[in-house]
């Protein structure tokens, strides 16, 4: 095996960092709500101010335009939330720093040890631990 390819082979295997894992998350939950609400205003409004010049024959225009506002408010909307974190375990606890994306994340965060009372594999529950 020449030298070239030998790299390519080394360069595809995944090799663990010890730096932590980089991973990508979104506030998909409000995402959606919010551009929801939002498309259902800004519809509400149109619909009442252009009310003259929509027909009752016209009504799967109003429901296209719609869901373009509602999709265009999503899309804006994730593209403001999305942010690249990395996340650490370190002997203090877990820490997470954000490489890149919104602000509404904190930059450097750690959640100590002492802190956590208990694991919640599937999010956060209504019962304390």
């Amino acid at each position: 095996m020449s030298e070239k390819e030998k790299k390519i082979n080394d360069e595809e295997k995944t090799i663990p960092r010890p730096e932590g894992y980089t991973i990508v998350k979104y506030a998909f939950g409000w995402v959606l709500f919010i551009s929801m609400l939002f498309s259902l205003v800004i519809s509400a409004v149109f619909i009442v101010a252009f009310n003259d010049y929509f027909s009752e024959t016209d009504a799967w225009l109003v429901w296209i335009m719609l869901l373009v506002i509602y999709a265009l408010f999503f899309v804006i909307g994730f593209k403001i939330t999305v942010v690249k974190v990395n996340l650490k375990i370190s002997d203090e606890g877990l820490e997470q720093t954000r490489l890149s994306g919104s602000r509404f994340y904190p930059e450097h965060r750690l959640i100590k040890w002492e802190d956590m009372k208990c694991f919640h594999p599937y999010g956060r529950f209504l019962h304390k631990c």
